[in-house]
């Protein structure tokens, strides 16, 4: 595999992460045709057939990002959904591969995809919607929203959470079901090991925590309320959480996995939705959104 991601001039060790290496150089080519947003979905399964049903490019950015998957596809066996765009607008919407394995049923932009830590761009987003509404700040300490907040923990903020600078370690993960009270005294164990603000360390629990903020805040479970507060108003009307049922005519991708077995968009990757995942991963969602007047958020946005 390395000497094939070198043949098309991609300098990699033998030891980097496949993906990481396609991606990357997706990014180059993305950049180099001054696109401002990539999208970039995959699901595991050995190269299938190719279907150009459904494919969207517009312009030479847009044909220079299909030539690019396609040969990704055909030489490295990415499977995968491409969505790209320049100045707003949707330059590519791009699938190949296979969605199961098993089926060989074709991927294509409708296809519904867990989107794991992007999830976290969606709490995020519920957090600055329920501060818009005047039902939290983000400089509340979190204390102020769960119960049981060690007092060692006392100067942890929500922007804190938000910005992984809480100063709680990553390692402190150990803890899962539905009961906040029985997560928390795992999750923040030991306290900050800086003073919060100081030093940016990613800790997925803290947006487990966040998740919690929501529910209280907005006095819905997490997963409802980021359907009223964002899918709702944003029309996402297909995106999901893992362990939702789908719809008849909804294709769902099914990841093909050489450690264990292979699992479904909409399958819970740790027995359920409990606080070990929720907040941080989850949602799927399909990258359906092409067509002109489409407009995507400009770069300078985030």
């Amino acid at each position: 595999m390395v000497s094939r991601l070198n043949a098309l001039g991609i300098s990699v060790g033998s030891s980097i992460d496949w993906f990481d290496s396609v991606s990357d150089a997706l990014l180059r080519i993305v950049r180099n045709q001054m696109c401002s947003i990539v999208f970039l979905c995959f699901v595991m399964v050995p190269n299938g057939t190719n279907a150009k049903d459904g494919d969207y490019e517009k312009g030479a950015a847009g044909e220079s990002i299909r030539e690019f998957v396609e040969l990704v596809h055909e030489r490295l066996g990415f499977s995968g959904v491409v969505l790209a765009g320049r100045d707003g607008n949707v330059v590519a919407e791009i699938a190949r591969g296979d969605s199961d394995a098993t089926t060989k049923k074709q991927l294509h932009s409708n296809t519904l995809f867990e989107i794991a830590s992007c999830t976290k761009s969606f709490t995020a987003i519920a957090i600055l919607r329920l501060v818009e509404e005047g039902k939290l700040s983000l400089d509340d300490p979190i204390s102020k929203h769960l119960p049981g907040i060690p007092s060692n923990c006392n100067a942890i903020t929500i922007r804190h959470l938000l910005m992984h600078t809480s100063g709680i370690p990553g390692s402190n993960t150990s803890g899962s079901g539905d009961d906040v009270t029985k997560v928390i005294p795992t999750f923040l164990s030991g306290g900050p090991k800086v003073p919060p603000g100081q030093h940016h360390e990613y800790w997925n629990q803290g947006y487990t925590l966040l998740s919690e903020v929501i529910a209280r805040a907005n006095e819905k479970p997490y997963t409802d309320s980021l359907k009223t507060l964002i899918f709702d108003p944003c029309q996402m009307h297909v995106t999901r959480f893992t362990g939702d049922s789908a719809s008849g005519d909804l294709d769902v991708a099914v990841g093909f996995s050489t450690r264990g077995a292979s699992r479904s968009a909409l399958e819970h990757p740790y027995g359920s939705y409990g606080f070990q995942y929720r907040g941080t991963g989850g949602a799927s969602r399909t990258f359906k959104i092409c067509g002109d007047g489409i407009e995507l958020l400009p770069i300078e946005s985030y």
